[in-house]
């Protein structure tokens, strides 16, 4: 699966935008994962929040779960279609803290 910047959401049509974002420490973004992809340095995570569809790229050893750790592609496959955080803290060695949003938390 490769992101450019827009996508088809299956209406052949309709295309979506992606716009990519940075995030700052100690910034949020909550959103429903549509999907995750890796290359040989970074881990691109696109994000539907509100209608609007936002790519966020992290370098594959910055990223920390708050949960049981999983391999990236068993992660993915819990991930999309779902809630997940992403959060930016100051820690200068894991900066990116992620997570799947229980349900009964929504």
């Amino acid at each position: 699966m490769s992101y450019s910047n827009e996508f088809s959401t299956g209406d052949a049509k309709k295309k979506e935008a992606i716009r990519d974002i940075i995030l700052r420490p100690w910034q949020e973004i909550v959103g429903t994962c549509i999907g995750m992809e890796q290359d040989d340095s970074l881990i691109n995570i696109v994000l539907k929040v509100f209608g609007e569809y936002f790519r966020l790229s992290i370098e594959h050893n910055s990223i920390r779960q708050l949960h049981a750790p999983l391999s990236l592609k068993a992660f993915s496959r819990q991930a999309v279609g779902r809630t997940v955080s992403i959060l930016r803290t100051d820690d200068s060695k894991r900066p990116f803290a992620i997570r799947i949003v229980p349900e009964d938390a929504q």
